[in-house]
């Protein structure tokens, strides 16, 4: 079953309001960026997952990603982040998942969460657009979904911009411990399912972790691409 906002399609470039979710997380980011500065990892605490890269077309560094043309289950373009259109946008399309080199990095942490650095590189030859949120969920080792999809951080939305060949862009991921949620049934994570904005066509990104499948648990927040 596909991920994330069938993302991972998209609008208007203003994304709309959603309301702000409690991934059960303390901490919060001022300014664009609210990401509380790095602290060394409680011994209670379980350390945050490697780093993963998928290369276009769903080439990975360390194991296979996975991509799908398919229309995404489970998640709605709201959920899957509408970019902005700006007048980047009249100069370049947007920038197909292909055309993406996707990877996911541990960027510290808070109690109760940890934070992720989810960041596409433009691998084409020509210059596209990117911007607003990408759909993001958990995924086991089968590429099924695990969990929720990501809820979009309404306080940073990013902003649509032109991405030359080689230049990249990172929004940032928060991920609620699985032991701060009552209920959680927690579930081994083999990556992260990525939709970029505007495209229904996904990458699976390795990034070990334990993922929620209680009910009504939101264990993931997304922010919009910046840079």
């Amino acid at each position: 079953a596909d991920l994330a906002a069938p993302g991972l399609q998209v609008g208007d470039l203003l994304p709309r309001q959603l309301a702000e979710v409690d991934v059960g997380a303390s901490g919060t980011r001022s300014g664009h960026r609210r990401r509380p500065p790095p602290r060394s990892p409680d011994p209670a605490e379980p350390a945050p997952g490697p780093t993963g890269t998928a290369g276009p077309g769903g080439a990975t560094t360390d194991e296979p990603t996975e991509e799908t043309a398919e229309e995404p289950t489970g998640e709605t373009a709201e959920d899957a982040g509408e970019p902005a259109r700006g007048a980047a946008a009249g100069r370049a399309g947007w920038c197909a998942t292909s055309a993406l080199g996707v990877s996911a990095a541990p960027a510290g942490g808070a109690a109760g969460s940890v934070w992720v650095d989810v960041t596409v590189t433009n691998t084409a030859a020509e210059p596209c657009v990117l911007g607003g949120y990408p759909g993001i969920s958990f995924v086991d080792a089968d590429g099924t979904t695990l969990g929720a999809p990501a809820v979009r951080d309404a306080g940073v939305p990013g902003t649509g911009r032109q991405l030359a060949p080689g230049e990249s862009a990172t929004a940032a991921l928060r991920i609620g411990q699985a032991a701060v949620h009552p209920g959680c049934e927690a579930r081994e994570a083999a990556g992260l399912r990525v939709y970029p904005p505007e495209n229904t066509r996904s990458v699976v990104v390795p990034f070990p972790a334990e993922a929620c499948t209680g009910p009504g648990i939101q264990q993931l927040e997304i922010q919009g691409f910046g840079t």
